[in-house]
Formats: C-alpha cells, sequence, structure tokens
C-alpha cells in the first residue's frame, strides 16, 4: 500500500506543478510512529502561510486521488514560506 500511496502523491505532486507553478518542497513524512499518521509539508512561492484557498485546493485534489482509507491516514497539511527555519532545515 505504501508505494500506491507514494505514487499517488506524486501525481498529486504533478497536477500541483501544472496548476501553480515550481514548488519548493513537498513531503510526506511520518511525525510521529506512535499515531502513525502522515503529514504534508509545502512550500512554494505561491502557497503562503494561513492562505486557505491554497489549503482548500491542496485538500481537494488528495481527497479526490486518495481512496477513504488513505485518507484516514492523514493527520494534516503544512504549508510554509520557503524562509520557515522548518523548511530550511527539510532542504538541508
Amino acid at each position: 500500500m505504501v508505494e500506491e500511496f507514494k505514487e499517488k502523491f506524486k501525481e498529486i505532486l504533478k497536477i500541483i506543478k501544472n496548476d501553480k507553478g515550481d514548488v519548493v518542497l513537498f513531503a510526506l513524512i511520518k511525525m510521529d510512529e506512535l499515531v502513525d499518521r502522515w503529514t504534508i509539508i509545502i512550500s512554494a512561492s505561491w502557497a503562503k502561510e494561513g492562505d486557505t484557498d491554497v489549503f482548500k485546493y491542496i485538500l481537494k485534489l488528495i481527497k479526490s486521488n486518495l481512496s477513504e482509507e488513505e485518507l484516514s491516514t492523514m493527520a494534516r497539511i503544512g504549508i510554509f514560506p520557503k524562509t520557515d527555519n522548518f523548511i530550511q532545515l527539510l532542504l538541508k
């Protein structure tokens, strides 16, 4: 299931790049092994932290590409500017 899950996110990233433009970072991270849920981290010049339209756009893509079972493994979506310390650490 994990490989199929990753492939679906590769497709989601392709759609995002086609619709919105370049993405600095698009990561699917399991933040906590105890909870066993995934977090999506995205950073792009067009994706501003707190922008509900971008959040809704990404959420809609995820919902339309994942099964109910896969959706249940999602914990959160984080949208960050490239200058955020967390993003800079991930890029290193």
